[in-house]
């Protein structure tokens, strides 16, 4: 992959009290501050409001997920390690088939990014967004060259694995 990467975390979810609303707590932060013997943590997030934290709830991300896989690969395939750095990277903010974030764009349904974008124009989009437009996008400097090929051999797996919820959704309605 050519970048040294921590394990993704699995996805995780809080609910608050009553159970009407969820919230994806990943990007918590957890300070400990020590003193004397005694060590001390202090969860801070952006929960709005009142509400209090009820319960955390740890889960598989291919249960969370299963639609953003490229299966049916080769566990060696450049795919599979576009596909860890997606999940580490980008799918707090994108999603692929429907599955991952909501503020930036879907990236496979009802196209593929790499149906109507060049390869090398979405390397270098990945890699410093603010050249191409002012945006919330962070740049991905950090990523090797090898990485964002990585990523274009994902896109343009799933490109091949689509799977539409609201496609489905639309075929039914009368």
């Amino acid at each position: 992959m050519g970048s040294s990467r921590s394990p993704t975390p699995t996805a995780c979810t809080a609910t608050i009290p009553g159970g009407s609303r969820s919230i994806d707590v990943r990007s918590i932060r957890v300070r400990t501050t020590s003193c004397g013997s005694s060590r001390r943590s202090t969860i801070r997030t952006a929960i709005p409001g009142r509400y209090q934290l009820a319960a955390i709830e740890l889960g598989s991300y291919g249960k969370r997920y299963p639609h953003t896989a490229p299966t049916g690969l080769p566990p060696e395939a450049p795919a599979w390690a576009g596909f860890a750095i997606f999940r580490s990277e980008c799918i707090a903010c994108h999603a692929i088939n429907g599955e991952g974030g909501t503020i930036g764009p879907e990236l496979n349904v009802p196209q593929s990014i790499v149906e109507y974008r060049p390869e090398e124009q979405l390397k270098a989009y990945i890699r410093k967004p603010e050249a191409f437009r002012y945006t919330s996008m962070p740049s991905h400097e950090h990523l090797t060259s090898a990485d964002l090929d990585a990523v274009i051999a994902y896109f343009r797996a799933m490109r091949d694995r689509k799977h539409d919820p609201k496609a489905a959704s639309r075929a039914e309605a009368p």
